[in-house]
């Protein structure tokens, strides 16, 4: 059985003990790549967006994958299904069902958020070997469905069903990624498979491209120079040029010297056209902006064209 008692969590220090538990999961070698389900505003459908945990304690497994919940999602398009100050009080883990207590407070939402936010717990609890079910207290009481019966335990097969979020309908993408050495002097490429969006749907490779890059390497010797806590705020193509808009942090969190800033510009670069043949060079902006410099290289807001 596993217990995790999260009445101490309160708002003011919400995102600090999210930042805490997220870094720690990041930072160890012994993780697992997971999804977390987002609610798309384009489609008005739910999309996963992959994350990594950590395979060392179940308790902390449960944890973060449940606080990933309330981290923003990477791709603009999404957004959170999980009000931000709706915060759990406890998880249980008894054989393969969960159950997790909100406050009173969860009955503030509107029926289709809290419909969509039930979908994405229990699509993204479920992907655990060891939990099969989600079930939800509400101040101590189960939660009650339309006709005003308990709603009891719901698995995949039960919950709000939306065919897009089955992993099944996933496209694979075998990709090269250049990071940088450990002495930086120079790039060395990585082969990756990932999933790269949904059949029948367009697909924004660059951008997942550029989401591993952020995800890093598990490989020794190897880093991305993409700074933490970098969100992609925009990936658009046209006529061949590839815009990139990056959040304040790409700039405001940089503390390496010019050399750095050269391979990180470098490693985006040829990750991107590398695997995007229609892509010939790489606009970078900031919070929409052109900036002239990053890391002492001028003439930041130019195009990047591969040698």
């Amino acid at each position: 059985m596993i217990y995790i008692n999260k009445k101490w969590l309160v708002a003011p220090v919400c995102i600090v003990i999210i930042a805490a538990v997220l870094a720690y999961v990041n930072s160890t070698d012994n993780a697992t790549s997971v999804y977390i389900y987002y609610f798309n505003t384009l489609t008005n459908e739910l999309e996963p967006e992959q994350r990594r945990v950590t395979d060392e304690s179940l308790s902390l497994q449960v944890q973060a994958m449940i606080l990933l919940l309330y981290e923003p999602p990477r791709n603009s398009s999404l957004r959170q299904t999980i009000p931000g100050d709706l915060l759990f009080d406890n998880v249980l883990i008894e054989g393969s069902d969960m159950l997790i207590s909100f406050p009173a407070t969860y009955h503030r939402m509107e029926p289709q958020e809290e419909a969509l936010f039930r979908t994405s717990l229990v699509w993204t609890m479920t992907q655990l070997p060891y939990i099969e079910s989600v079930a939800i207290l509400v101040d101590g009481s189960p939660l009650i469905n339309s006709f005003g019966g308990e709603r009891g335990p719901e698995t995949r097969n039960n919950v709000l069903i939306n065919p897009v979020i089955t992993p099944m309908r996933l496209l694979s993408r075998t990709i090269a990624l250049y990071f940088i050495n450990e002495d930086l002097s120079g790039l060395v490429a990585e082969e990756r498979t990932i999933e790269v969006g949904f059949i029948g749907h367009d697909v924004n490779l660059e951008r997942y491209i550029i989401d591993q890059l952020i995800e890093g390497t598990e490989i020794a010797g190897r880093f991305s120079g993409i700074p933490t806590g970098t969100r992609i705020r925009e990936v658009r193509t046209e006529g061949g040029i590839c815009t990139i808009d990056f959040s304040e942090e790409f700039v405001a969190n940089f503390t390496g010297e010019l050399h750095l800033a050269e391979l990180t510009i470098q490693s985006i670069l040829h990750s991107i056209t590398e695997n995007v043949g229609n892509v010939r060079s790489v606009q970078f902006l900031i919070e929409a902006e052109r900036r002239e410099q990053f890391g002492g290289v001028q003439y930041f807001d130019s195009l990047f064209e591969r040698d």
